[in-house]
């Protein structure tokens, strides 16, 4: 193994979202892949915070490395210490705000159902979904059915075609932004995520 490989290895391990990132210039369609040396920045970083005393990193004026550093390692902090924490706390929200029998708006497809409340079996918790002018209703755990993909329904007689079936339910979504790359699916709802910046100075 040569010894750009065991960096890699190391880099994919220690950060495995930011890692996989791809960066690419106006003309490339693909990207090229993180490169394996921004994991000496980041163990430089590391390291100046475990002293009393602030860490400086010059880099050259021209380059991508300050910035695929600063993504990299805002990746895997969103991906293990954010998210976790922001989604249950959303997913707790959530459903405190809705009571039995409310209508509720499924992602994806924006289909209405009759809110039957949580229940929990053996530890699992199940959200209950009923059927508008039916009997049939279903019981789906959390952990296959996100309570982010669920929202109160504004009005009181949707239309026709709004009116879910059981098998829209266990329609998967289509995963796009942070949710590709992130193991913890925000499902669209961008207030999980909040605003930071990276100053990087264009001067001496």
């Amino acid at each position: 193994m040569s010894f750009a490989d065991a960096i890699r290895r190391s880099f994919g391990k220690e950060y495995p979202h930011g890692s996989r990132l791809h960066f690419k210039a106006n003309d490339e369609i693909h990207g090229v892949r993180n490169p394996h040396y921004i994991h000496y920045i980041l163990k430089a970083l590391e390291r100046g915070m475990q002293r009393p005393r602030l860490t400086c990193l010059v880099f050259p004026k021209k380059g991508f490395a300050a910035h695929a550093a600063w993504i990299t390692l805002a990746a895997d902090t969103l991906a293990r210490e954010v998210l976790p924490q922001k989604v249950s706390e959303f997913s707790e929200a959530n459903l405190s705000e809705l009571k039995i029998n409310d209508l509720v708006s499924t992602y994806p497809g924006d289909k209405v159902f009759i809110w039957g409340g949580e229940t929990t079996d053996k530890g699992t918790k199940f959200l209950t979904f009923k059927v508008i002018g039916k009997t049939s209703q279903i019981g789906l755990p959390v952990s296959t059915f996100s309570p982010l993909r669920l929202k109160k329904y504004p009005g009181t007689k949707p239309r026709p075609a709004q009116v879910g079936k059981l098998g829209d339910l266990s329609e998967e979504p289509t995963l796009a932004g942070l949710d590709v790359l992130m193991p913890i699916k925000s499902h669209g709802n961008k207030g999980l995520v909040g605003v930071c910046a990276c100053l990087i100075s264009d001067k001496s």
